[in-house]
């Protein structure tokens, strides 16, 4: 849906902090700013929210209600607000209905293709130590972030010794990763990753590992509780 300026804005009923419900056109006869943004706690967003929690008291002398609106959880949404001590209302849109209602949900287009919420990150390097050393390194990594939380990386690199009569060294990563959302302190991070070598320091030499690692953020306090088991 596509609104035009003049038009009449939208109604929904949404759910929102405080362990309240906003319907929009409960407010008829106020002024409302609606903003959008894609996360909490992100450096852009946070910034956003700062800004209109400062001018809050003009707005309200205006007789304007503000009202954030995102896909995070409410108890994401409850810590961001605790934190940053916003004046007004955080409203929960996880599926998206009040984003589309607004149009705010964009297509991106990547060589010629239109795709919602998937990023996707591709590295390639290049080392050459000189004659000196004789070897060069090169490599690359390719990580996909998808829309509901999950993320996944593979990366490759080789050292190529030829010159200083060793077999050439390898490596290769992968990790998969996810973001939930379990407890009220933040958003939980848990991920599984594999490496292996072959001929790292020596001919013949061959190494695997595996780990397990988890992140608690707290965002009450901007800090996060790391572990990791390899």
């Amino acid at each position: 849906m596509t609104i035009k300026e003049g038009q009449p804005a939208p109604d929904f009923t949404a759910p929102a902090t405080s362990d309240t419900t906003i319907t929009l056109s409960a407010l008829k006869g106020k002024k409302v700013v609606l903003y959008f943004y894609p996360k909490d706690s992100t450096p852009g967003c946070t910034t956003e929210g700062q800004n209109f929690r400062d001018l809050y008291p003009n707005f309200q002398e205006a007789n304007c209600e503000i009202l954030g609106v995102s896909k995070d959880s409410l108890r994401r949404h409850e810590n961001f607000k605790a934190k940053q001590e916003f004046p007004f209302e955080l409203i929960s849109d996880e599926d998206e209905t009040v984003c589309r209602l607004f149009d705010v949900i964009k297509l991106k287009k990547m060589y010629g293709r239109e795709f919602e919420g998937t990023e996707v990150a591709l590295v390639l390097g290049y080392w050459d130590a000189g004659p000196t050393n004789q070897k060069e390194s090169y490599g690359g990594s390719l990580s996909f972030a998808l829309p509901f939380g999950t993320s996944l990386t593979g990366a490759y690199a080789e050292e190529d010794l030829e010159a200083a009569g060793r077999q050439n060294e390898q490596y290769w990563y992968a990790k998969l990763g996810h973001v939930l959302d379990l407890t009220s302190l933040g958003a939980t991070a848990l991920s599984f990753d594999y490496m292996a070598t072959e001929d790292q320091d020596a001919n013949g030499n061959e190494g695997t590992s595996y780990s397990v690692a988890g992140v608690q953020f707290l965002d009450r306090i901007g800090t996060e509780i790391y572990a990791t088991f390899r």
